[in-house]
């Protein structure tokens, strides 16, 4: 499956249209990131009318702790500037485009006889310096050979004019794509990489994702576009399920629809007012189980596992952070979200029908390290589930107090294979504590909540181990 490097421009766009820092490119790439995708991109221009330079560097900040599970992709001309930032910044990638004056957005790809002198140098430093070079072309194989003889390791088809062709019906879409394919396969041939990108969409990628080779489509203006009305987690959840071939599920099911339980509020442990959905078990007095959202999400992402444990005998209850959702407070404050785990712990063991020493809770991401910091905590806790945890997620640190307190603890866990930081942690889990210990791995770059759609036996495995472990 081509991955999906989302293209954050449009958001310093609208920043800079008003100045300050709002919409803030990082929280951006955060909730980007939190929704499962596996690439961020900028295009710096000279005239830094959407990202700047201090953006590429903050972004640079925030992704390194993500290395191996984040790309990172700079765009951009040739421009002395240029090259100096991305050499110092060091990114994944670095997409190469020719600029013309006073374009409001790229028109084509490098011409097939532009001279080797003109970036040749350029891309055996940045290729020294371990970055790798893509080749912004148009879908010719003139092109394709072009950028074979400039030694770069991708080239990336400049598909506006698939788009437009799209456009046009299937006859003109089948004819251009032809073309996309052709060169496709010979840069396959010829040992060099293919990404996409320009005025792909949700629309367009329903052929566009079946391109023989393809490796990352970056998308910027169509989905940030798109986020305007349905919010930035959510379409980025729809870009990777288009290219999953799993759009038509993803649209047709995650139109704000309101969760089946029960909706409540409760206090934090500082008397933060939260929302949240309570699923009670038909047969009481039942274990409960607390649900800890990602960050940037809310607690509707857990309906289908909520359903599921009230389904299975487990009273459920998914809650909405501080600053999240329904929740008052900041969602800047991520230490004092743990207080909020330890408030929903003792609202939930306190309700009638809730058996208050059978307390389990399910996390994700930014959720799971919090799970754990407010379990090891409460003697209420028997069982925590960790999906994607981190031994430093923004400063919540999994140390090695807190594994010593995970003794007598059952700790289930779930992680991506290529997701280097959640594997790290679930090693150090495993060889600590005394109380069960069970762990899954989803082949891929994939995290957080992304691993109960991309596997649906992990959602399965886990109710199990939760009735297993509360109802005993």
């Amino acid at each position: 499956m081509a991955k999906l490097s989302v293209n954050v421009n449009k958001v310093a766009t609208v920043r800079n249209s008003r100045g300050g820092r709002e919409p803030s490119v990082i929280e951006a790439v955060r909730t980007c990131i939190d929704a499962g995708a596996p690439g961020i991109t900028v295009h710096p221009r000279a005239d830094a009318r959407h990202i700047t330079t201090e953006d590429v560097l903050a972004i640079a900040d925030e992704l390194k702790p993500l290395k191996g599970r984040v790309e990172y992709n700079i765009e951009g001309d040739a421009r002395p500037g240029l090259v100096d930032l991305v050499l110092a910044v060091r990114p994944d990638q670095c997409t190469l485009v020719p600029v013309k004056p006073g374009e409001i957005t790229s028109e084509a790809g490098w011409a097939a006889d532009t001279p080797r002198s003109e970036l040749g140098g350029i891309i055996e430093r940045m290729q020294s310096a371990g970055i790798r070079v893509s080749l912004f072309i148009d879908p010719e194989p003139a092109a394709v050979r072009w950028a074979k003889q400039m030694g770069g390791d991708r080239v990336e088809l400049y598909t506006e004019p698939f788009a437009r062709a799209f456009e046009r019906g299937p006859d003109a879409a089948a004819a251009s794509f032809a073309k996309y394919a052709e060169a496709a396969q010979l840069a396959h041939e010829l040992g060099v990489g293919v990404n996409a990108g320009h005025d792909l969409d949700l629309k367009n990628l329903t052929l566009f994702r079946t391109l023989p080779h393809l490796d990352e489509v970056s998308i910027g203006h169509a989905l940030i576009s798109r986020a305007l009305f349905v919010g930035l987690s959510r379409t980025v959840r729809e870009y990777l399920a288009a290219l999953a071939l799993a759009l038509v599920a993803l649209v047709c099911c995650a139109a704000d629809v309101r969760a089946s339980g029960k909706a409540v509020t409760f206090p934090s442990i500082d008397g933060t007012s939260l929302a949240g959905e309570i699923y009670e078990a038909s047969s009481r007095p039942a274990p409960g189980v607390v649900l800890v959202h990602m960050q940037s999400r809310n607690k509707a992402d857990w309906k289908d596992l909520a359903d599921d444990l009230r389904d299975a005998g487990l009273t459920a209850l998914a809650i909405d952070l501080r600053g999240h959702g329904g929740s008052s407070g900041s969602r800047e404050n991520l230490p004092a979200m743990v207080q909020d785990v330890k408030g929903a712990v003792q609202w939930l063991s306190a309700r009638q029908g809730v058996r208050p020493g059978n307390i389990g809770i399910v996390g994700a991401s930014l959720g799971a390290n919090l799970a754990l910091l407010a379990a090891v905590e409460l003697p209420l806790v028997r069982a925590v589930a960790l999906l994607s945890p981190s031994l430093d997620y923004r400063g919540l640190r999994i140390d090695a107090g807190v594994l010593r307190k995970t003794a007598g603890l059952a700790v289930w866990m779930a992680a991506g294979t290529k997701d280097p930081f959640s594997l790290r942690t679930l090693k150090e889990l495993t060889t600590s504590g005394s109380g069960g210990r069970e762990q899954r791995l989803v082949e891929g770059a994939v995290h957080g909540m992304a691993l109960l759609t991309a596997d649906r036996e992990i959602g399965r495995a886990l109710v199990d181990w939760l009735r297993r472990s509360l109802l005993s």
